[in-house]
């Protein structure tokens, strides 16, 4: 699998203050841990998570050449919850190419950031007090690319704002999306017995870019507790790539 190069831009080379976007337009203060840490290609299969043997090979998904498998069973096995994925990651690349190195990028991207999602996501939709709230709002998360990376590579990207939005505010197609996707994962998790696991969705939206994901999370959270989860998990998010967000300023 091709993958990211180690970019040479360093700390001290990246701007620490740009725009983001939204009517609210606002400049964000960054700080950089040194050295910054880079995504990795996987070394396993993406299905069963078995690592790479000596003298063994994975193989690509040929349609997003994102995933790998170590065999074709793998790969059908995994097929129900990454369809989705590779049909847009294919549907980019053939009528927007210019989005379809950043949707690639910002999958890549969260790749690393499920646990982090999966902790602070149900508390922001209120799940633990309301679950079928999953079904009739998503999490929105403005993401900025850094300047001075390289596009498409995981670590080049920054999460500058998070909030609650109405699936109702989405446009049809998106809306049918979630719906048909929720119906599928969660019949996928009930023939693999794990009824104790459920799933939310986030929007990602990229000045270039926007999509929608499922994020799975653990159904077993403690009822009636409140959770400061907007800062603490922008925090978490960018911190796992050596971002850190010092501040705003006005635009």
């Amino acid at each position: 699998m091709p993958h990211p190069q180690r970019s040479r831009v360093t700390p001290e080379t990246i701007p620490r203050l740009f725009p983001t976007p939204g009517p609210d337009r606002h400049k964000v203060v960054l700080a950089f841990d040194s050295p910054r840490r880079h995504w990795k290609p996987p070394n396993g299969c993406n299905s069963c998570f078995k690592p790479k043997q000596r003298g063994a090979s994975l193989y690509q998904c040929k349609g997003c050449q994102m995933n790998v498998y170590c065999s074709e069973e793998c790969q059908k096995a995994e097929w129900p919850d990454h369809k989705a994925v590779c049909q847009q990651a294919q549907l980019l690349h053939d009528e927007r190419p210019e989005s379809a190195t950043h949707f690639k990028g910002l999958l890549i991207h969260f790749a690393l950031l499920q646990d982090v999602l999966a902790k602070y996501g149900p508390y922001a939709l209120n799940l633990h007090n309301n679950p079928s709230a999953r079904k009739n709002f998503v999490m929105k998360l403005d993401v900025m690319p850094l300047p001075g990376t390289r596009e498409g590579c995981g670590g080049s990207y920054v999460v500058v704002d998070a909030r609650c939005a109405p699936v109702n505010s989405y446009t049809e197609e998106t809306r049918q999306m979630v719906q048909s996707d929720l119906v599928d994962l969660e019949q996928l998790f009930i023939r693999k017995n794990e009824d104790r696991d459920g799933i939310f969705f986030i929007s990602i939206m990229h000045p270039d870019c926007s999509f929608v994901k499922a994020v799975r999370y653990s159904t077993r959270l403690p009822c009636d507790v409140e959770v400061a989860w907007k800062e603490k998990m922008i925090e978490e998010l960018n911190a796992v790539y050596g971002i850190r967000i010092m501040g705003y300023a006005a635009d």
